[in-house]
């Protein structure tokens, strides 16, 4: 029960402006393997009623740059999820909406995931992601709810986690 707001917008009464806020990263990625990482940008910058030309900053912006004629299937899972990560910043989105986002990334990626999402943090955009990792929660989040079967089970500060559910890191 209760009201969602988005950017100060009712989401059910105004869901398509709601929606225009808020940037995407899904755990499972499906992108087109024979697209190149450039127009694969362009394509959902098109999709999103972005700017296109916005394309190059948002790989720069990610670290994909020189990357950006390659095809989408050759690039690693940690550059896929750069890759996503881009797609949802078009349009410059104030809140960014995260699935398990680092979940099948190798330790050197993941870090350089979470070092683009602080950075993200600290451009003022509102991050609501899932994880099963204490540490990127603690790292990462400001608020943290830790739930079980829908329901809220703790609601504490990032840093305070571990202490307030008895887990360890």
């Amino acid at each position: 029960a209760g009201q969602t707001a988005v950017d100060g917008l009712d989401a059910h009464r105004q869901g398509r402006e709601s929606r225009r806020r808020i940037g995407y990263v899904p755990q499972q990625i499906s992108l087109y393997p024979e697209m190149r990482t450039l127009e694969t940008v362009q394509f959902f910058a098109r999709l999103n009623r972005a700017d296109s030309g916005e394309a190059a900053r948002i790989l720069e912006q990610v670290g994909l740059s020189e990357h950006a004629s390659k095809r989408v299937g050759a690039l690693s899972g940690g550059m896929k999820q750069r890759l996503a990560l881009g797609i949802a910043l078009l349009g410059d989105p104030p809140v960014l909406v995260l699935d398990e986002p680092t979940t099948n990334l190798d330790a050197e990626a993941r870090e350089h995931f979470l070092g683009l999402l602080t950075t993200v943090r600290q451009d003022g955009r509102t991050a609501l992601f899932t994880s099963h990792r204490l540490e990127e929660v603690e790292r990462l989040a400001d608020r943290a709810l830790v739930m079980q079967e829908g329901r809220v089970l703790y609601e504490t500060s990032g840093e305070r986690l571990a202490e307030t559910t008895g887990l360890r890191t």
